[in-house]
């Protein structure tokens, strides 16, 4: 039976699907495997059960915030970065590092390279 590596996976967390989508294609594109969640309760099952490399979150998820799922990240010690549309100032008092904000549109291919330290598309 062979194991999944978890740890070489990044968690992306984006209700928006258009957007989601566009970022999965560009990441794994760029050879970085993705495992995306839609919501909170999504991503904390995923967190409760899997390990991962790095997660990129977006702030707003419905009516609910990903700040749940940037206490777990940090519990666990997994980088992550928000990108948001949101004002940093208005992240940082949400007690977000502004070093891990990313303004929308963002290149989330720069955002995982940041996250990981790795480059991995020729």
């Amino acid at each position: 039976m062979t194991q999944r590596d978890d740890h070489n996976e990044i968690l992306l967390v984006e209700d928006d699907a258009f957007i989601a989508l566009d970022a999965e294609m560009s990441l794994e594109d760029a050879g970085y495997r993705i495992v995306a969640a839609r919501s909170v309760s999504a991503a904390l099952e995923l967190l409760r059960t899997r390990m991962f490399l790095a997660a990129i979150l977006d702030f707003d998820l419905g009516d609910e915030t990903s700040k749940p799922i940037a206490d777990k990240l940090a519990g666990k010690n997994i980088p992550f970065a928000l990108v948001s549309g949101h004002d940093q100032s208005a992240l940082r008092s949400e007690g977000f590092d502004n070093s891990l904000i990313f303004a929308k549109p963002s290149n989330y291919v720069a955002v995982a390279e940041r996250l990981t330290g790795r480059r991995l598309a020729a």
